[in-house]
């Protein structure tokens, strides 16, 4: 027995003088000045860039630390570093390995940074250095079962990893867009290929504050993450979207969401969004004084490539809309429901520059459609719009007030169960009638009433048109030819149905019980019969045709 102890203790004393035989040769010869003398060649020959390193120091029983870390830019880009790094701590556990185990206690990243360029050719700036790898790739002979069996024996295990003060930045020369990431910490702990494990993330967005934290699974790809966000001045994102998409963009947003994902095909988003007072400028109209808040329920199916829209339930201004079901790549089937409420809080949606402007009134809708997304003649729509007192402002035209009615439709027809009916300027009028295949080749019946219409008011109407520069030079250079007919119009639809107005006049004539059928096809209105009685004496009797 005592042979054995003595025999073990031998082996032991001669295991302890290795390593520290092994210690103080790495001490001696891995010098820091040693250690950059070979790594930094070689580094820079693999990724094909020069790379700079400050100092950098190896323990064996601890691990590694490297100060004021970079890569250089490759030529072409408006930039000196590609990546850089202040500080990259790493720390190891020796024992563990001899149990064919890497564990790695710390790795710490203080101020990391990275800009990724897309130039105006639509070249990144990381290209040369996925290049260099893939012709080494190629080059490389395959590893053989024994080597991969081999390279798999270790398990690894993190217990934390830390990046501190990091920036990310990518911009895009051809779009003329920039998207920022900084004040950038992030910690994992526990980090296994197997099991989940926490993560945190703070940074500024383009400025916009943003936290995650929660759970991630890198085997089964599953994460529980809680996000928030906030935006104290939407302005700082006009830098995502390319010049003239949107412009003077103020206000300010928040929001929270619960997002679940398993795999790369499955995820789900519940959440609040909520924005006040925001303004901005379209390519098409301006927006003032907006206010949203909306609470979602989304599913993602990457197999099936659809969005579910569980529930999605959103107020603009106060002004309420439900909406689910679901969008596909070559179908969707959503509803809409509206219940009935005052149109008063949409009208501040409304600016100088609008040609229509809603006064108020009340809606109601309860809609459904469905059908291919990108084919509108394929659409279906069914429900009902119902209209109560709703007051209008139309640009250059009289107001139009008192408006009710209900439109019901039935896949592509639609059709007033209520007759629409209303004041323009001092004239009563009533429509009633239908509408076939309103989403290919309308075919339009419609019957109007107006108890009293005055030609000389409607005529005096003007409608200006916004001319461009090259309109402009156009009429100057056409001034002389203006006598000539205008084109024709070229309308995709046909109608017909009857007119009746009880008092038709212009000037001084007075027509009563005007009534005419109408009828437009191919472009072209004919008005027959037509028929009315003189206010003294006589009757109006033909046809027009336009």
């Amino acid at each position: 027995m005592q042979k054995w102890i003595k025999r073990l203790t031998i082996v032991f004393v001669v295991f302890i003088v290795i390593l520290v035989g092994i210690y103080i040769f790495f001490s001696i010869y891995f010098t820091p000045q040693r250690l950059k003398a070979l790594v930094v060649p070689r580094l820079t020959a693999a990724l094909g860039r020069e790379v700079e390193i400050k100092e950098i120091h190896f323990n064996l029983f601890k691990g590694l630390e490297v100060k004021e870390f970079s890569v250089k830019e490759a030529t072409g880009f408006p930039i000196k570093q590609f990546i850089s790094c202040e500080k990259l701590i790493l720390r190891y556990r020796f024992w563990p390995l001899f149990r064919k185990k890497i564990e790695i206690g710390k790795l710490i990243l203080k101020s990391p940074q990275i800009e990724i360029i897309k130039n105006i050719q639509g070249r990144f700036n990381f290209e040369d250095i996925v290049s260099q790898f893939k012709k080494k790739k190629a080059l490389a002979p395959s590893p053989s079962k024994k080597d991969e069996k081999a390279g798999m024996a270790f398990a690894l295990f993190i217990s934390e990893v830390k990046v501190k003060d990091g920036t990310a930045v990518f911009r895009d020369l051809k779009q003329a867009t920039s998207i920022t990431l900084k004040k950038t910490d992030f910690v994992a702990r526990d980090i296994s290929l197997t099991h989940s494990f926490p993560i945190e993330l703070s940074c500024l967005l383009n400025e916009v504050s943003v936290t995650i934290e929660g759970k991630v699974n890198l085997a089964t790809l599953k994460t529980d993450l809680k996000t928030k966000a906030f935006a104290s001045d939407l302005s700082s994102l006009l830098p995502v979207l390319p010049p003239g998409k949107l412009n003077d963009l103020r206000g300010k947003a928040g929001l929270k969401v619960d997002l679940k994902t398993e795999g790369i095909n499955n995820a789900q988003a519940k959440g609040i969004l909520e924005a006040k007072n925001v303004s901005f400028i379209s390519q098409k109209r301006d927006y003032e004084n907006l206010n949203i808040d909306s609470k979602f329920d989304l599913l993602w199916n990457g197999s099936q490539q659809k969005v579910v829209l569980n529930k999605v339930h959103s107020l603009l201004n106060g002004f309420s809309l439900d909406t689910a079901g679901f969008i596909g790549k070559k179908e969707m089937k959503l509803k809409f429901d509206i219940p009935l409420q005052s149109l008063k809080p949409l009208i501040k949606l409304a600016t100088e520059t609008e040609t229509i402007k809603v006064k108020k009134g009340q809606i109601s809708a309860n809609l459904a459609v469905q059908g291919n997304p990108y084919q509108l003649t394929s659409l279906e729509l069914n429900g009902d719009v119902s209209l109560q007192d709703v007051s209008l402002k139309l640009k250059d035209m009289p107001s139009i007030s008192s408006v009710k009615g209900k439109l019901s439709f039935q896949k592509q027809d639609a059709i007033f169960t209520i007759p629409l009916s209303g004041k323009i300027g001092n004239t009563y009028f009533k429509l009633n009638g239908k509408v076939k295949h309103f989403f290919d080749k309308p075919i339009v019946t419609l019957d109007a009433e107006f108890n009293k219409l005055k030609l000389e008011e409607w005529l005096s109407l003007s409608f200006p048109k916004k001319l461009n520069t090259s309109e402009v030079v156009n009429n100057k250079n056409q001034s002389k030819k203006q006598d000539k007919e205008p084109a024709p119009l070229n309308l995709p639809f046909v109608a017909s149905g009857q007119i009746k107005i009880s008092d038709l006049s212009y000037k001084k004539i007075i027509v009563s019980k005007f009534t005419t059928t109408y009828n437009f096809k191919d472009n072209v209105l004919v008005l027959k019969p037509i028929y009315g009685q003189f206010q003294k004496g006589g009757t109006i009797k033909g046809k027009i045709k336009l």
